[in-house]
């Protein structure tokens, strides 16, 4: 009798585990939720204070209508998000009010991006990122981009490759950072540059362009910062020089041209860079980069004169040039702002750490002024037997047969 007692209890047991199982009795309904996918900040009119914009996928409630933020919760012109706003002397502050003052919790874990104005970034912006860096359910590997303009307007923004700029933006950087990783400049990212000695932080620049229904957003190079303040910027054609030699590049294009009618477009396979440093007793510094390029030809248009192998040759020292040009123009750049973003002062610091804990107070100013840069490089074109040929040297081939 007692066995089947125990038996019956064993069965009653495992029948409330499983109806327990069935279910998460802490739980919500996604349409209790603001499922976050931006997050925008911008000055306010206040200068005191800070405009703080979330975009929020829009989930039918399916009972009851949604809950508003003071007035402040709207649509970009789509059912497809909800804007959610406030203007607050904190980002904790600003996301405190729209969650109190809203019938929905945001759920940040699906955030995508992080966007500055670029008015905001030039006032300073490490007090405000500060509080994302202590949240525990802020993700650190959001990607941290600068609007040229204003970023709520990004926001907003109803794009032709997608209604949802969040989501759009995080799979872009996802895409670029396969090219570079120094494309995608994550919030942790951003805080080890800023606690480096030397170097001077960069986050993407993005622009907003095109009317309301075919608006676009364009990657247009890199914002340069310094004590947590936006300084300056680089173009993406600048850009170029700066990922080119910190290396590490592989599926991009390069454009080399000659003259006006002269153009090839070489497809990177492969760039990586050995950078090494070398201090003189008299303080001069001297950076030497050597860069190994193995690229394709993706399209040529002209080279009329050149034979396949003179072509091959050719294209080899243009695509050389252009490296050392672009890295030696970028670096000029660097200089004129005095920032350290190519992060020259870190190879010192970790080849000569003693002499660096005495240089280090003039390196900005003074030292990395007087940098001596030598750009070598190596770049390998196809293989004998890949087409190469532009279609005006196979016809003048065939004409002369």
């Amino acid at each position: 009798m007692n066995n089947i007692f125990k038996r019956i209890l064993i069965l009653f047991m495992v029948i409330v585990l499983l109806a327990m199982l069935g279910g998460c009795w802490d739980s919500k309904e996604l349409n209790q939720l603001f499922v976050l996918t931006a997050t925008a900040l911008d000055v306010a009119k206040d200068p005191k204070k800070i405009t703080v914009t979330l975009q929020t996928v829009n989930i039918p409630q399916g009972a009851g209508p949604s809950g508003g933020t003071k007035g402040s919760e709207a649509s970009n012109g789509t059912d497809a998000v909800i804007i959610l706003k406030t203007e607050s002397v904190s980002l904790l502050e600003g996301i405190m009010t729209i969650s109190r003052d809203s019938n929905r919790d945001v759920l940040f874990q699906h955030n995508q991006i992080r966007i500055i104005g670029k008015e905001l970034a030039q006032k300073g912006v490490i007090k405000y990122l500060d509080m994302l860096m202590r949240d525990t359910d802020a993700r650190l590997e959001v990607p941290l981009v600068i609007a040229d303009g204003r970023a709520d307007e990004v926001a907003y923004a109803n794009l032709a490759q997608s209604t949802n700029s969040g989501l759009f933006l995080g799979g872009f950087f996802r895409d670029l950072s396969k090219i570079c990783k120094e494309y995608n400049v994550r919030l942790i990212d951003f805080a080890r540059m800023l606690l480096g000695e030397s170097v001077a932080p960069i986050i993407p620049i993005i622009k907003l362009s095109g009317g309301k229904d075919k608006q676009e957003i364009q990657f247009i190079g890199m914002a340069v910062f310094k004590e947590g303040k936006m300084i300056g910027s680089i173009d993406a054609e600048e850009t170029f020089g700066l990922i080119w030699s910190l290396g590490d590049v592989k599926n991009d294009s390069m454009l080399v041209r000659e003259g006006e009618d002269n153009n090839a477009v070489l497809h990177i396979r492969n760039l990586k860079t050995k950078a090494e440093a070398e201090l003189e007793k008299n303080g001069k510094v001297k950076i030497t980069l050597d860069i190994n390029m193995m690229a394709g030809l993706g399209e040529v248009y002209g080279f009329k004169d050149y034979n396949t192998e003179q072509l091959m040759a050719h294209l080899k020292k243009l695509a050389e040039e252009r490296i050392k040009d672009r890295i030696n123009d970028t670096l000029l750049v660097a200089k004129q702002m005095k920032a350290d973003f190519f992060r020259f002062g870190n190879l010192i610091a970790k080849k000569y750490p003693k002499e660096w804990k005495r240089l280090k107070k003039r390196w900005e100013e003074e030292l990395f002024m007087q940098v001596e840069l030598n750009v070598k490089a190596k770049v390998k074109l196809p293989r004998p037997g890949e087409v190469v040929n532009t279609l005006e040297q196979e016809k003048k081939r065939d004409d002369n047969r």
